[in-house]
């Protein structure tokens, strides 16, 4: 697939996880053994990305978004390579606890589905594998969301090892 279609791709999907996120608060590098690239600067969020790439894959860039009505940015980090193209979007809980939006995840935000509850670090974690081809991991620590997002480009395994590769320590 040619750079300028993924590309492409990757900005749809961004869009799709932006809207997917504000439904549900709205409701109530080269290698996988290489480090990942330094998180981006924030003055919102304390930005966590994975220490452990999908292998061949590598960062594309950061974009930093401020939802209506909220209080906190979000940080989407885009990620590319062979294939696997992926979004990982961290964003600060200000409208719930962490344990009402995993409810929220597990009972309102996907109708159409049956949402896997995990855990991850310690940390809950639903898994959405969506028949339109959005697979979604939300990991969700005392004060932010993280999402895993993937147009069925990664396997349920690999985006696992992605959020066990995050450093949620403190948060």
């Amino acid at each position: 697939m040619k750079l300028k279609y993924r590309v492409l791709l990757i900005l749809a999907l961004g869009l799709l996880v932006i809207a997917t996120s504000s439904y549900v608060m709205a409701q109530t590098n080269t290698n996988s053994n290489k480090t990942a690239a330094p998180a981006a600067q924030s003055k919102d969020n304390d930005i966590r990305l994975p220490a452990k790439l999908v292998e061949n894959t590598k960062e594309l860039g950061t974009r930093e978004l401020k939802p209506r009505n909220s209080q906190h940015s979000m940080i989407d980090t885009y990620y590319a390579g062979n294939g696997k193209d992926f979004i990982i979007t961290q964003e600060k809980l200000e409208k719930y606890s962490s344990q009402e939006f995993i409810d929220l995840l597990m009972t309102k935000a996907f109708p159409n589905t049956t949402p896997e509850k995990l855990t991850v670090q310690g940390y809950p974690a639903v898994y959405v594998d969506r028949s339109n081809g959005l697979d979604l991991l939300y990991v969700i620590t005392d004060t932010y969301s993280f999402v895993i997002s993937s147009q069925q480009t990664l396997t349920k395994q690999e985006m696992l090892d992605l959020a066990n590769s995050i450093d949620f320590s403190n948060l």
